[in-house]
């Protein structure tokens, strides 16, 4: 028995070193960028599309058990970008602070290495009435009514969405870009000719 005893506390005591972990944070460069497009794939020009980052971004583990995103100087960041000929769009967040969680034993570095993927809420100017809420780390989506409700795709005018997340290191240091490609019904015929004006 004492040696039995002798090796379930020897496991107990590497499983609870390996997993020693402590609290920390990182910098990162934070962007988006993804393209809009009619339910046929028709691109969309000159079009603005409204975003919310929320203040929660970069928070994590305990941050948020007793504290608010604005005890740690967060605010929801809402920002407005118009789409360009091809219907493409992005725009750069800056610098970004995270929270990592650092592995002591074994010695393994920080993780995440890269800024978090974004979520997002997602407006497009000319789709009054819904907006969506994007996942960016897994492609999940959600779109709600401007009150709040959730909304079936089906009786959406968003025809289709997808979304994903880069990163990687550079020399100024490490990224995350959230990619956001979408489609939209109900376009006019009317502003199609004028963004077809606007290329030629």
């Amino acid at each position: 028995m004492p040696a039995v005893r002798t090796a379930l506390m020897s496991l107990f005591l590497v499983t609870t070193l390996s997993g020693c972990v402590a609290p920390g944070s990182s910098i990162g460069r934070l962007s988006i960028r993804g393209t809009l497009a009619t339910a046929e794939g028709v691109p969309l020009s000159n079009r603005e599309l409204q975003f919310l980052l929320p203040a929660a971004y970069g928070l994590g583990g305990l941050d948020l058990v007793l504290n608010k995103p604005e005890d740690f100087g967060h605010q929801d960041h809402v920002f407005r970008i118009t789409t360009g000929p091809d219907g493409d769009f992005s725009h750069e967040l800056g610098d970004r602070i995270y929270h990592m969680s650092f592995w002591l034993l074994p010695p393994l570095g920080g993780f995440p290495r890269h800024p978090p993927a974004p979520f997002l809420l997602v407006r497009v100017a000319d789709v009054p009435g819904e907006y969506y809420a994007v996942q960016t780390q897994d492609g999940q989506f959600r779109v709600y009514t401007d009150n709040g409700a959730e909304l079936p795709l089906h009786d959406a005018r968003l025809s289709e969405l997808s979304a994903h997340n880069e990163s990687g290191s550079n020399d100024d240091g490490r990224w995350t870009a959230g990619v956001i490609d979408l489609r939209v019904s109900g376009v006019s015929r009317a502003v199609q000719q004028a963004d077809e004006a606007d290329v030629e």
